[in-house]
């Protein structure tokens, strides 16, 4: 929440057991909110003394400690969760591996780390076992769902109740608004919440999330690993899953849901929600939540599970539903920046065309990188035929000069999750920029290796290429990254340039 000014009321405050001064770290949270990014060159902090004494203290003294102090000793507070786990694991062998030893926690609290380690390791063999991940921690069908599920507190559960509810085949868009909003509601679970859900199909759909959430709690317990944070299991071994329903799976806004994307006022789904009065906004922003989650259903049924259909039918749904005080723009992000009525739109695949092993031909923008970045110079020259390319760009400028042959090289790929990634991110570089410059399609020597071959190329280490795919890779040390266009190539500029 970014604001122009922060006006302090008081410098006293009550943390639960007694009044006192703010200390420095708290005073400069709150203070450093002054100033909007982008819109105001500074920000401005005002603190009204009702005396000149502060807690008995003289108040230029309190003042300034608080400005002058150091920063508070910071601690990790990082719990690994299903999703970021998920995440991690499915984009790359060795993301995992640098997260847990380049955290804050193995800095601050070594012993932490290394327990970490350990239920990372438990964690992951649950995903295998829950078919998220295969034996190569390569994302199976249902881990490519989770993935794309940011908005509920766990992407796994979300995922099994879509694949459970069959993708929602024999709901409406309006029905499955409801049983959505299971997964973004706050507050309490109501003991009796069916008495206040109207739709038949809609308490069915719930219940089934239940026994879904029921039955992955008891699965997760086989593993030694509690359902969730407040999960009985780990100290008295008894916990059934019905806690960890309650909390994941809450009906609290269904028949508010249901209502306001059937087209009832505003007034009438307040009145539904049971919210007590003054709560109004706890109304606004589940349905806003709700319209995220479902934006990321449609996504999945679509481009997922093929329900083109459904999809369709929630989108239309989404596009009605966002009207009167929902739809009202953010005051801090503006019309322009606000993309919260939008679909998510697929990346753009690489062509699924697959050779055998051993040599073949590939167009170099049919190829990912398999590292997130790389450097800009060669460990040895390559040589041409007027001297040395000691550069990516020098070799790029070697091949259109015709001072290097391109049958000279092979270039080493390995097929990994439907596409091919190179051995040699730097040589992918050069080929890319240089397909670029030329404008027109060809293809480059390459040669498909086996798994064995990846990783005595230290493949499980260096996959590294995270969320974009191997589509791009920035150049070591620089903002400049080499991608799928001249538009994405910053580090290729100077080419096109000249």
């Amino acid at each position: 929440m970014p604001a122009k000014s922060v006006i302090f009321m008081d410098l006293v405050k009550f943390d639960g057991q007694r009044r006192r001064v703010l200390n420095a770290g708290e005073f400069m949270q709150m203070a450093g909110r002054a100033g909007r990014r982008g819109k105001d060159p500074q920000g401005h902090v005002y603190v009204m003394l009702h005396s000149s004494e502060i807690m008995e203290e003289r108040a230029e003294l309190v003042l300034e400690g608080l400005y002058s102090s150091g920063a508070p000793q910071v601690s990790s507070c990082f719990r690994l969760r299903w999703s970021s786990l998920l995440h991690l694991i499915s984009t790359g062998p060795a993301h995992l591996y640098s997260m847990l030893t380049q955290s804050l926690l193995s800095y601050t609290d070594p012993l932490a780390a290394e327990e970490l380690k350990d239920e990372a390791a438990r964690r992951t063999r649950a995903l295998q076992a829950m078919n998220f991940v295969d034996s190569s921690c390569s994302a199976l069908p249902k881990g490519t769902l989770a993935c794309h599920f940011f908005v509920p507190d766990d992407g796994l559960l979300m995922s099994e109740v879509v694949l459970a509810l069959r993708g929602f085949t024999g709901l409406t868009a309006a029905q499955i608004f409801a049983v959505c909003a299971c997964f973004v509601a706050e507050g309490r679970h109501p003991d009796n919440w069916e008495r206040y859900v109207s739709d038949a199909k809609v308490r069915e759909a719930i219940m089934t999330c239940k026994w879904v959430a029921q039955k992955m709690a008891c699965r997760l317990h086989s593993f030694s690993l509690p359902c969730f944070e407040r999960c009985d299991w780990p100290t008295c071994g008894f916990c059934t899953g019905v806690a960890f329903a309650a909390a994941r799976v809450n009906p609290s806004f269904v028949e508010t849901a249901y209502r306001w994307a059937r087209g009832d006022d505003f007034t009438q789904a307040v009145l539904q929600s049971r919210v007590p009065v003054g709560g109004e906004g706890i109304v606004v922003r589940t349905l806003r939540r709700l319209d995220e989650l479902m934006r990321e259903v449609s996504f999945v049924l679509r481009h997922d599970l093929g329900a083109v259909e459904v999809a369709d039918a929630i989108q239309a749904v989404r596009l009605r539903a966002r009207r009167g005080v929902v739809a009202m723009q953010s005051a801090y992000l503006g019309e322009q920046e606000d993309n919260i009525g939008e679909e998510l739109e697929p990346e753009p695949p690489f062509p699924q065309a697959l050779l055998p092993l051993g040599p073949g031909h590939l167009d170099p923008l049919d190829v990912g990188f398999s590292q997130e970045c790389c450097s800009a110079k060669f460990r040895r020259p390559i040589a041409t035929s007027s001297g040395a390319a000691a550069s990516i760009l020098d070799m790029v400028r070697a091949l259109v000069e015709g001072e290097l042959d391109v049958s000279q090289f092979r270039l080493e790929v390995y097929w990994f999750r439907h596409r091919f990634y190179s051995l040699g991110n730097r040589r992918l570089a050069a080929f890319r920029l240089w397909r670029l410059l030329v404008g027109t399609p060809f293809t480059i020597p390459v040669i498909v290796v086996d798994k064995s071959r990846a990783v005595s190329r230290q493949w499980l280490t260096k996959f590294t290429t995270g969320f974009t795919g191997g589509r791009k890779i920035r150049v070591t040390r620089t903002s400049e990254y080499i991608g799928m266009s001249r538009q994405q190539s910053t580090h290729g500029r100077p080419l096109w340039e000249t």
